[in-house]
Order: C-alpha cells, then structure tokens, then sequence
C-alpha cells in the first residue's frame, strides 16, 4: 500500500497514515490471511508482547502516574506538546529545558529534596546509581529490570512512585 503524504507530522500520526506505514513490513502471508480471526492471532503471537510482570508493582496508588510517565501520556509539558495540546515543552519550574521524563525525574532542580531521598532509596539496592547515566536510570525508574529479582524492582519501582508522589506535580496538571 502507498504511504500517505502528510504536510504535518501530527497528521502523520493520525489513523490511516499511521495504519499503512505499520502494514506496509508485516509479512505477506499474514497480511493475506484469510479470516480477521487467523490475522489477528498471527498479529498477537508474532508482534505483541507478553505482559511485563513487574508492572503490577503498585504502591500507594502511584502505579497510574508511573504507568503514564512510562507511556510518556503525562501531564509533563513534553508529552502534552508531542501530543499537541500545548504550543511549549519548556518546564513551567525551572524554565531551563523541556519538561521530559528525564527532566522530570533526575534534572529539574526544583524537585532536589525527593530526587536526593530517591537516589538514597536506590542505593540500598543498586550499587553506584549516582553514576549510571540519566538516560538509563530513567528507562530503569520506569520499567524495571529483567535482571533483577522481584524485591530490587520492587524496591526501585516503590522508591520511584514514591518519589511521583511528593513531588505533587501531576497533582498540579
């Protein structure tokens, strides 16, 4: 199938363009499958993964915002403007860079007290987490680690939801 033109990326993200540039790689023989039925297993047990068992790690509710943050579906002010709801990604905190997850959860100097507790929560944990680079710590903070056993991200997912938490910031939209 030809992919769409769009002038726009956000138009480029809507349905049908977006439909056609994921159909265009699938295989041939299940893009011509013969029922709905047949195309959707293949689909489900090729493309879709198996559900990650650490993200049923909740603690005092805060599993909504980790969730969210991890989606990058956030009130953070990046992820309202990739979506277009907002015309500035800028932090409205600090005003020094864009409000990413990054920004969010190791940068912004106005959440110095809980980010300090939080990397004091992880350091029972995780030897020398002041020094892994902010990137990874952030993929770690928001999906766990596979290598890790149920209590380190358990630990780590309860230090960053608590750390959600009081900074009160999706309180504050």
């Amino acid at each position: 199938v030809d992919l769409i033109f769009c002038k726009r990326q956000y138009r480029a993200k809507s349905f049908l363009p977006l439909t056609v540039k994921e159909w265009n790689p699938l295989p041939t023989d299940l893009c011509n499958a013969a029922t709905l039925d047949s195309f959707k297993n293949g689909y489900k047990k090729e493309y879709l993964r198996k559900p990650n068992k650490l993200y049923n790690i909740s603690f005092n509710n805060a599993h909504r915002y980790h969730t969210r943050l991890r989606l990058n579906f956030s009130p953070l002010r990046h992820h309202l403007f990739t979506h277009n709801i907002i015309d500035d990604p800028t932090c409205q905190f600090c005003q020094t860079a864009d409000e990413t997850t990054v920004h969010f959860l190791l940068q912004c100097p106005i959440f110095l007290t809980q980010r300090d507790h939080l990397l004091n929560e992880l350091s029972a944990v995780i030897p020398n987490v002041a020094q892994i680079p902010d990137r990874d710590l952030t993929h770690l903070l928001l999906f766990g680690k596979e290598d890790y056993n149920k209590f380190t991200n358990s630990h780590i997912f309860e230090a960053t939801q608590t750390y959600i938490l009081n900074t009160k910031r999706f309180l504050q939209g």
